[in-house]
């Protein structure tokens, strides 16, 4: 892994468990651990890398573990959506083909992470602008729908991303929760 990507992949974990992991855990209860960055070896890596997983949502007065993966974005404003990468400049598989496999083949019991999160935080990484924490499931069979999900190409490095607005979502699914509720900070 090349260092800038460490970096990348470390501020967005510490950014994930200062700013994100705390609303989730208020909402959702129980306590959530990351299995991303760069001290993340192993298994963790393994899951990261292979299904998506960026942590795990715990709660262990019911026994209940689930996997959670996650995008936080630096922006100057909050675009309140989730974004899926489809296609890699380079041909690597995308989260987008590794979850489809993995949800259609529910049988085979792949891993796939149960919830998905999008936050996005201030330039300067210091305050949460909106988070949106959604089924992966449901996410998904929105995107397969293909109505109002709109296709963004990364203008630098010429990845697409598929963009699906909380708004939209929360027409499909009661499985969305997002941050601020209702728009009130």
């Amino acid at each position: 892994m090349n260092s800038k990507v460490a970096s990348d992949l470390d501020a967005s974990a510490e950014c994930f468990n200062r700013l994100v992991a705390p609303k989730i855990e208020a909402h959702f209860h129980g306590r959530i651990t990351r299995t991303e960055g760069s001290e993340c070896v192993g298994t963790d890596s393994m899951l990261d890398r292979l299904a998506g997983i960026d942590g795990w949502h715990i709660i262990d007065s019911r026994g209940c573990v689930r996997g959670i993966a996650s995008r936080i974005q630096p922006c100057d404003r909050s675009w309140d959506t989730f974004t899926v990468r489809e296609t890699r400049s380079t041909g690597s598989e995308t989260e987008l083909a590794k979850r489809l496999r993995a949800i259609k083949e529910t049988d085979a019991g792949w891993l796939f992470p149960a919830l998905t999160a999008q936050a996005y935080v201030t330039m300067d990484r210091s305050a949460l602008l909106s988070l949106g924490v959604v089924s992966t499931r449901d996410l998904y069979r929105f995107i397969e729908k293909g109505d109002r999900v709109v296709k963004k190409t990364n203008g630098e490095d010429g990845n697409t991303f598929l963009v699906v607005r909380f708004d939209d979502l929360r027409i499909f699914t009661s499985r969305l929760w997002t941050w601020p509720e209702n728009g009130a900070a």
